[in-house]
């Protein structure tokens, strides 16, 4: 079982700078680059050491060969410096994190859409970027949605219909006048309730209805609204009274809890008092050294200290 200790070597930093390199808005494996850097200076209290890439590999997992281009990467970013004089290159972390820079190189993009869009090799910043992705879905996501609100739509104009052709005389119910004020109990669904509750209740509205008569819309919107709001009263009710319980288990629990104590601490006062007796009617069974201990734990009451003298005697 891994137990990293500090005493094992640790690495120092400080919280402002820790808290830029959460700000950094780089990749998975130029954030390891970084720590690999990290780690071999502020990790050996040192301001900067020689990395090789076969160090860079075997602590990251990238391949060597990939790791110049991000190495390369972070110091465009002014993020390190790298001292490139030796066969193997010096590395350091940029303290000052003011000059540091969140922005990438964007390859020439095509995205294949009706509006086909450019972007040409440049410097563009990450805060401002739309990534290429984002551009691509935006229709997708579109379209989906589109469809997925329309099969909703249709899907409760056909369980409304129903409703009207089972429960009342209206066998045609109108769009306007019959559908869509209760269509508007979808659009914003309380959060205590899910579409499944809303429909739940419609349809027990409808059911309480007297069988194939003429109604008010009004009338049955009203009641839709009451019966959604008792149940919303109730959910909250039930909450309550679930809190409520779990409070007086807590106090339940925290009595015991406190009683347990309670009766532990006269258990032990008694003990000592037991033993108190003992050394006292029978202090000719002490040596001195033994005398003076127990004279100290006796005021210190230390009871388990005080038992592993007294007891052995007890028992003779």
């Amino acid at each position: 079982m891994a137990s990293p200790q500090v005493e094992n070597g640790y690495l120092k930093i400080s919280n402002e700078l820790f808290d830029a390199i959460l700000s950094l808005k780089i990749s998975g494996s130029a954030f390891q680059i970084l720590n690999v850097i990290f780690r071999k200076t502020y990790g050996y209290h040192k301001k900067s050491d020689r990395i090789s890439l076969k160090q860079f590999e075997n602590l990251t997992g990238i391949k060597s060969d990939n790791c110049p281009r991000i190495i390369q990467k972070l110091e465009k970013m002014n993020i390190i410096i790298v001292d490139r004089t030796s066969r193997i290159s010096r590395f350091q972390i940029q303290k000052n994190y003011e000059i540091w820079t969140n922005s990438v190189k964007i390859d020439t993009v095509r995205i294949d859409t009706k509006n086909s869009v450019r972007i040409d090799t440049e410097t563009v910043s990450e805060l401002t970027l739309k990534t290429v992705s984002e551009l691509t879905l935006t229709k997708d996501k579109k379209d989906t949605f589109t469809k997925e609100s329309k099969n909703k739509e249709t899907s409760y104009l056909f369980f409304l219909k129903n409703l009207f052709i089972t429960y009342t005389k209206i066998q045609n119910p109108n769009l306007k006048f019959h559908l869509n004020p209760i269509l508007k109990f979808f659009e914003n669904i309380p959060i205590q309730l899910n579409e499944e509750n809303i429909k739940e209740i419609i349809t027990e509205t409808f059911k309480k209805l007297k069988p194939k008569i003429n109604i008010r819309i009004d009338f049955l919107w009203s009641n839709i609204q009451n019966n959604i709001s008792a149940v919303i009263e109730n959910i909250e009710l039930r909450k309550k009274q679930e809190i409520l319980s779990e409070a007086k288990k807590d106090k339940k629990k925290e009595r015991k809890e406190n009683y347990n104590a309670e009766q532990e601490k006269e258990i032990e006062s008694n003990l000592l008092k037991t033993y108190q007796t003992f050394y006292i009617n029978n202090s000719e069974s002490f040596n001195s050294i033994e005398k003076l201990k127990l004279t100290k734990l006796f005021a210190e009451k230390k009871l388990l200290q005080i038992g592993s003298i007294i007891e052995p005697k007890l028992k003779r």
